[in-house]
């Protein structure tokens, strides 16, 4: 994960990237939001006007690789590719964020969400944003 202020803003200027690796490779929205959560922690710093930030995901594999790890004991081990499944199921059927993770205020708008004024049109995949010349 990444964040960055404005490189033609007066100083002080902020550039930080962290990698947060995981145990064992997962589907889990909780645990990808948690390891997001651990990383901003390690390096973000108050008082900067953060111009981008973002988490790249590195290493993706396919559902069907399976790694083998020793269970010693003390760890949280629940399987939830069930309910994974299931917010996909949801959010497939009625919308994109029609279901997720409580603690991520993706459900609410904020201060963080883009601003959205002067949004490119879409004329690609959206047919209302296609032009109509009349004559």
């Amino acid at each position: 994960m990444f964040a960055h202020t404005s490189p033609f803003r007066p100083p002080p200027q902020f550039s930080r990237a962290v990698v947060v690796p995981l145990r064992k490779p997962t589907a889990d929205s909780s645990v990808l939001i948690e390891a997001a959560r651990a990383g901003v922690r390690r390096f973000y710093e108050p008082g900067f006007q953060l111009k981008k930030a973002g988490v790249i995901l590195l290493d993706l594999s396919s559902s069907s690789v399976h790694q083998a790890e020793l269970e010693l004991g003390g760890h949280d081990s629940k399987d939830q590719t069930q309910l994974m499944m299931t917010v996909d199921k949801l959010n497939r059927r009625f919308g994109r964020g029609a279901v997720s993770v409580g603690g991520t205020g993706m459900g609410q708008k904020g201060d963080w969400s883009p601003k959205q004024m002067r949004l490119t049109p879409q004329y690609t995949t959206k047919l209302s944003d296609i032009p109509v010349a009349r004559a």
